[in-house]
């Protein structure tokens, strides 16, 4: 059931509407650490085949890694296992925010379309081993027209926004692969 995704820019709704979650909590309550610390000493993400744990492919070390400055735990909300809606700074990617969502699902085609239909269009993007990928270089200074990388491979569809700027592309590039490595046992 594919449209029962929303993408990026349909978060500040679900934020409206109770829809937005609160960290990932682990065993005892505390916040899920998946890796190593990463850049500024933030948490990395790590590996994932827990399909309720898909925000733990990525860190705000990370993103700070790349040079997208300013990302801190996620505030994750989802639709469900397999469904993903990580928001590591402000409400969402399509408020001037940073943001990753994804989806483990058998039709991941009609979700990739979904989200392209969400986001508009995107410029064909090549990354090895992919189904299918897309980028949007966004508009710089408009918090609504983020940069944006889109990914389909195997089952998996993701999508990995942030403000524009002058290498948001290449971090957002740099932060599919690492999803696309740390989600192998997720894929198929």
């Amino acid at each position: 059931m594919r449209h029962r995704f929303a993408a990026l820019l349909l978060i500040p709704v679900l934020a409206a509407c109770g829809g937005a979650g609160t960290p990932t909590k682990g065993p005892g309550g505390a916040t899920t650490a998946p890796t190593t610390a990463g850049a500024g000493g933030q948490p990395t993400g790590g590996p994932v085949t827990d399909l309720t744990k898909l925000c733990d492919l990525l860190g705000p070390g990370d993103f700070a890694a790349v040079g997208i400055a300013g990302a801190g735990a996620a505030t994750v909300s989802s639709d469900g296992p397999g469904s993903a809606y990580c928001v590591y700074a402000g409400k969402s990617a399509g408020t001037g925010g940073i943001e990753f969502d994804a989806f483990v699902d058998d039709d991941a085609a009609g979700t990739y379309q979904t989200i392209l239909d969400e986001i508009g269009p995107v410029s064909p993007l090549t990354i090895p081993g992919v189904d299918e990928a897309g980028v949007s270089t966004g508009t710089v200074g408009q918090a609504d027209k983020p940069a944006s990388v889109i990914v389909r491979i195997g089952k998996l569809t993701f999508t990995i926004a942030a403000p524009a700027g002058a290498d948001a592309v290449g971090a957002l590039t740099k932060l599919a692969a690492l999803v696309i490595t740390r989600a192998a046992g997720i894929t198929a």
